[in-house]
């Protein structure tokens, strides 16, 4: 049997992650075509915070604000979203129309430059939702889960529709099932590889429902992340010499 070696990140979603590498010789890593983009909570304030950076990620929690894992994946290539400081109420805003973006610096909010790009597929919309009744931080939410969104405007909040897009979990899963699929039966414990397998179908049925949504998407790519880890976990990984 093969051996298995965890190691390099391959994908990190709400909820799950997985990392691996095998023991093949070594080859010239993939183009970056995706980012992690993380969405952290101020509980004094209210508001929720999205960044591209680890460092400002965990520096954010020493601060006292509630890490909140994935908000969804950003592309390499795509339009500008910008980012603006409210120095008055200690809010930030996120907007890819520089026209927005100019207009807020003129009331006096702090041009903070690019934060993340936005995708051309428009698969995987991100909603923005504003509370009229908040008085400082934590006006608006951006996030990829409609179900979230949709809450949110049945709770009062002012829906502002679709601002940008993220990588979309379609895409994600079918990486993933591709991935999955390279995996040889050889290589594992039969009943291990069958388990996996059925988990590969169940997201592979998923994939091609054309009705199903982000959310969906989401749940079964944790899923399928998840269940790829435990069969990498069953492999017994040989002590160094």
């Amino acid at each position: 049997m093969k051996k298995i070696i965890l190691g390099a990140t391959l994908l990190v979603g709400m909820g799950a992650a997985f990392m691996l590498s095998t023991n093949a010789e070594a080859t010239s890593p993939a183009p970056e075509t995706e980012k992690e983009l993380y969405r952290v909570y101020n509980p004094n304030s209210g508001e929720h915070f999205f960044t591209a950076s680890l460092d400002e990620y965990s520096w954010l929690e020493d601060q006292g604000w509630v890490q909140e894992d994935l908000a969804w994946l950003t592309p390499t290539e795509g339009e500008k979203v910008y980012r603006l400081y409210n120095p008055n109420a200690g809010d930030h805003f996120y907007t890819k129309s520089i026209v927005e973006y100019d207009w807020l610096s003129k009331q006096g909010w702090v041009q903070e430059g690019e934060s993340f790009l936005s995708s051309a597929d428009t698969t995987a919309p991100v909603y923005r939702s504003y509370n009229k009744n908040a008085l400082a931080a934590g006006a608006h939410m951006f996030t990829l889960s409609k179900s979230e969104h949709d809450g949110l405007v049945k709770s009062g909040w002012i829906n502002e529709d679709v601002q940008f897009y993220a990588v979309s979990y379609a895409k994600q899963l079918g990486d993933l099932i591709e991935y999955a699929n390279s995996l040889e039966e050889a290589d594992y414990d039969p009943t291990d590889y069958a388990d996996f397998k059925a988990v590969v179908a169940e997201s592979q049925a998923v994939l091609d429902n054309t009705k199903a949504t982000q959310d969906e998407l989401q749940d079964q790519l944790n899923k399928l992340a998840d269940a790829l880890v435990t069969l990498e976990e069953s492999v017994e990984v040989p002590e160094s010499e």
